[in-house]
This record gives structure tokens, C-alpha cells and sequence, in this order.
């Protein structure tokens, strides 16, 4: 028997899409499980810079709302679980807010669970790119902060808390590249990167407006977190989290792709996957000082049964992508 985790409303760290344009998706395109999903709020709209409200941080998912997910084999001694349980979250940063705390339904072990979100902002917050992106802090066992450099405008905030198992070990920390600095390098426990997956949320810097400035892409190695951007104007930093399986119950393929000026979609080929079990998240890097956020902003997805696809919906200059493959396993 095949049990995939039905991910609930969320997500993105890497990424998020919004494939139709317009409104910026609350759930976002990628979080690719066979289907793709997309809420729009209705009282929000977009700016330029709100097609990247979503694909901020850097991750794509959805995940059950409330319960405990059993994703282990009960009672055979062996058999670990892999998620505890989610909860979800709403709130909202309005005008001059630059944080906002969320009280959890109910507590958690904090070094267990991964923050999973998206966004949408009215057109006062698409100004400045520092008033759409957001980073989340778990503070405590109860509570959740979540954070933007720039005040103006609404930014609303939805997404699942996700608790896991002793399936899954969770390791997690801060990242931050100061003015001057592309790379930021984060030593973490050894780990095995065909089981493990990245997860990150980012603040950008009020200094610049320089897309290459802003936004990190995320890379996970054995040892090691990289995050590196295109330019190195003012100050960007955010918190990660590195999930990897313990049981063997999924499984990472990771995808290097460079879309190159005019080019808007791009494959690359990994090893073969189960399409309807599988999905990704990503993140997105570029060399251009200033570009329209639709330049960079894209989704990754499934492709042929050896491929990841990654497009963007504009072609100005070229863009790299990180992606990641994850695949839940046949758990008998």
C-alpha cells in the first residue's frame, strides 16, 4: 500500500507558482503532488512585485490541516512515524507592521517542525520587494514569529506547521549575507542528501531594489547549507530547516538548471521517480541588477519520467535554479 501525506494549503520557501498571472496565488502552483493547486484571495490584488510574494523563501508543499499523519507501520516494533501533526496558521502584517507573533493551536517540540506558507499583498506592498518577503521564526513551543523588513502595505500570511516523527531527524539554524556578501556557508551534522530536503524563508534588504541583491537560492550538501545570490547590495537573511528521512520514506533528487537569457523553461534529467508520489521544491538566483520579478520568478515541476522542468514566465536575462525531487516511498 502507497501512503502519500496529503499536504495541506501551503507552502513555499524556495517556491511557489502563480501559472496564471494576475492575483498571487495563496497556495501556490508547484506543490506538485499529481495536481496543481492555486487560491487567490479575492480582497487582494498584484503588483509586479507581488508575483514573487509566493516564492519567497523557498518551498512548495501541501500538507494535512490538523490530526496526526501515521505515515509509519503500527506496532511492528520497527516502524517509525514520520509526521506527528500540522496545524495551520492565518494572519496578517498591515501598514508600518514589521512582525507579527501566532499563537500555535498547540504546543510542539520545537525541534521538530517546519514552517510551510504563502503569501499574498495588496499593491501598496509591491512598492518595495523588502515589504513582500518574509521570513518565520519558531520561537517557542507556542508560538511563531514572522518578519519583513519593510512596513508598507498588507502582506496576509497562510500556511501548516508541520511536526515530524521520529521518522525524520530536523536540523535547523539562521543564515544571513551582510552587505558585500554572495555566499553564506552553514555547517550542519552529516547527513544523506538522496533523503534529505531544504526548506528556507528569507527577509530582504530595504538598502536595494536590485532583484540579483535580494534573493538567496538554497543548496543542501552533506555537511554543509549554501546560500548565494547574484549581488551583494545590503543585507538579506532568513532561518532554514533540513528534513531527512530515517526509514527510508522518501527519497531526494536534486537539479541544477540555468535558464539563459530568452529561454523561459528548461529541463534537466534525474533519476526515474514516481510523478504521482513526488514533490518539489526549489529555488531561484540571478545575475541581473534589475529585472522584472516575472524574470525570476518560476515553479519546477514534473516533466518526463526522468525529468524535472523549471519555467519562468519571463525570459529577460538568465536565472539558475535549485530544485529538489522529493518521493514518498512504497510503505508496505
Amino acid at each position: 500500500m502507497r501512503i502519500l501525506p496529503t499536504l495541506l494549503l501551503v507552502v513555499s520557501s524556495g517556491c511557489i507558482s502563480s501559472p496564471g498571472g494576475g492575483a498571487v496565488d495563496a497556495a501556490g502552483g508547484g506543490a506538485d503532488l499529481g495536481t496543481e493547486v492555486g487560491v487567490t484571495p479575492r480582497d487582494m490584488e498584484a503588483s509586479e512585485d507581488t508575483d514573487l510574494v509566493a516564492d519567497i523563501g523557498r518551498t512548495d508543499m501541501q500538507l494535512d490541516q490538523g490530526g496526526s499523519v501515521d505515515l509509519g507501520i503500527p506496532d511492528q516494533g520497527v516502524a517509525r512515524r514520520l509526521v506527528n501533526s500540522t496545524q495551520t496558521f492565518l494572519t496578517q502584517m498591515g501598514p508600518g507592521m514589521t512582525s507579527v507573533n501566532v499563537t500555535l493551536s498547540h504546543t510542539i517540540n520545537e525541534n521538530q517542525v517546519v514552517p510551510f506558507f504563502s503569501k499574498s499583498a495588496d499593491p501598496e506592498a509591491g512598492v518595495h520587494i523588502s515589504n513582500l518577503m518574509v521570513d518565520v521564526a519558531v520561537q517557542d513551543s507556542e508560538t511563531l514569529v514572522f518578519s519583513r523588513r519593510g512596513g508598507q502595505g498588507t502582506v496576509k500570511i497562510e500556511g501548516s506547521l508541520v511536526e515530524f516523527g521520529d521518522g525524520a531527524r530536523v536540523q535547523r539554524g539562521v543564515f544571513e549575507l551582510g552587505a558585500s556578501e554572495t555566499v553564506d556557508s552553514r555547517m550542519v551534522d552529516t547527513l544523506d542528501t538522496s533523503r534529505a530536503f531544504l526548506v528556507f524563508w528569507q527577509q530582504g534588504t530595504i538598502d536595494v531594489v536590485n532583484k540579483r541583491d535580494q534573493f538567496a537560492r538554497g543548496t543542501l550538501g552533506t555537511q554543509v547549507v549554501e546560500f548565494d545570490r547574484g549581488g551583494g547590495g545590503g543585507a538579506v537573511s532568513g532561518h532554514y530547516w533540513v528534513v531527512e528521512s530515517l526509514n527510508d520514506q522518501f527519497s531526494v533528487q536534486q537539479a541544477n538548471l540555468e535558464l539563459a537569457n530568452g529561454v523561459d523553461e528548461m529541463s534537466a534529467m534525474v533519476g526515474p521517480y514516481d510523478r504521482a508520489n513526488t514533490f518539489f521544491l526549489w529555488s531561484a538566483r540571478t545575475n541581473l541588477a534589475q529585472t522584472a520579478p516575472r524574470n525570476i520568478h518560476g515553479h519546477c515541476t514534473t516533466g518526463a519520467v526522468r525529468e524535472v522542468v523549471c519555467a519562468r514566465r519571463a525570459s529577460n536575462g538568465s536565472v539558475q535554479f535549485h530544485a529538489q525531487a522529493v518521493t514518498f516511498g512504497d510503505m508496505t
